[in-house]
């Protein structure tokens, strides 16, 4: 059995690191992120026009974006629905924003679909799924329960984020059940 590989208190605070880099600065950082809100309530408008800014180079909100690449999955839309909204947000799209409407679950081909197309796109610097639970694998639900579930899935996506030095933003629903001490509970 290996060794645990342990590092001191004093010399983690004397190790040189780089700071987070942030794609919205102070507000979306290089890594895994989740989004959760209630159906209907505009998650999807929210991160087009998100993409739209950070691939553009423009600020969000005020707030200064880091320019790069976007890869948008957009699992409940079409491409029709698509072109419409960016129609509403704007006419001047930039390239360095790419559609996607489908792709593979999580343990079933999403993992090799995000690196090749991070391969063949080195300038992206942001995915973000729309929705988790159309990548999910819900087979895996009932073996080994739903927490076990959503943790594998988002560690998966929180590796692939961390290899490639991207941000990975999902897009998730909350429970429709109100949890009024701790709404964190209504996302998973």
């Amino acid at each position: 059995m290996s060794r645990l590989i342990t590092i001191d208190a004093e010399k983690l605070l004397d190790l040189p690191m780089k700071k987070p880099e942030f794609l919205v600065e102070g507000l979306l950082p290089r890594g895994l992120t989740v989004l959760a809100g209630a159906s209907k309530s505009g998650k999807s408008w929210l991160v087009l026009l998100l993409s739209l800014c950070i691939s553009r180079g423009v600020p969000f909100w005020d707030m200064p974006t880091h320019r790069c690449g976007v890869l948008y999955i957009s699992l409940e839309d079409t491409l029709s629905r698509l072109q419409s909204r960016v129609y509403q947000l704007t006419d001047d799209a930039d390239p360095n924003l790419r559609f996607c409407v489908s792709c593979g679950k999580i343990g079933a081909g999403l993992e090799e679909q995000l690196n090749g197309e991070l391969s063949e796109h080195p300038e992206t610097g942001l995915v973000i799924i729309d929705t988790l639970q159309l990548i999910r694998d819900n087979t895996k639900d009932a073996k080994t329960g739903m927490y076990a579930a959503d943790y594998e899935t988002m560690f998966t996506l929180k590796r692939i984020a961390d290899d490639n030095g991207i941000g990975i933003l999902v897009v998730h629903h909350v429970r429709k059940l109100k949890d009024k001490d701790d709404p964190f509970n209504e996302m998973s």
